[in-house]
């Protein structure tokens, strides 16, 4: 398989192409990667992905299909994270094939270069960018500038 997932060492340190479950999730430094998280009862699963994968080839709607079989087949709220505009560029097809397959509209949450991440905390799923954590409602969009 060209683009592969594995499950990460710790929920605090989601690298490229890794996945992990737990009630507070981070991503590695997102340059050009976008983190997609899940929120099912106080868990929050997140995969973390990235354009290329380590052989080269570009995300692609295969890919897409394994990530939503990572995410589970039942969860409350999702969001995207980070460098969505980068995605929507060079990814376009497989990107907006990935959205189509979660079970509800994400939160859509872009933004600089930086960590991302996700948790669950006093019953609210909340997403994590740059220096702080903010609640993003299901089907949001929010773009900063860099």
């Amino acid at each position: 398989m060209a683009y592969t997932f594995k499950k990460a060492d710790h929920p605090l340190f989601i690298g490229e192409r890794e996945y992990d479950t737990a009630s507070d999730i981070r991503f590695t430094l997102f340059t050009s990667c976008i983190g997609v998280a899940v929120q099912n009862g106080q868990k929050v699963t997140g995969v973390h992905l990235s354009i290329y994968g380590t052989d080269g080839d570009k995300f692609d709607n295969t890919a897409a299909a394994e990530v939503a079989k990572l995410l589970g087949d039942k969860y409350e709220q999702a969001l995207i994270l980070g460098k969505v505009e980068i995605w929507e560029k060079q990814v376009y097809n497989a990107y907006t094939y990935l959205k189509s397959l979660l079970l509800v509209k994400p939160a859509i949450v872009g933004g600089p270069d930086g960590i991302y991440g996700a948790r669950y905390q006093l019953d609210k799923f909340q997403g994590f960018q740059g220096a702080y954590f903010d609640y993003y409602e299901t089907g949001d969009e929010q773009e900063d500038s860099e």
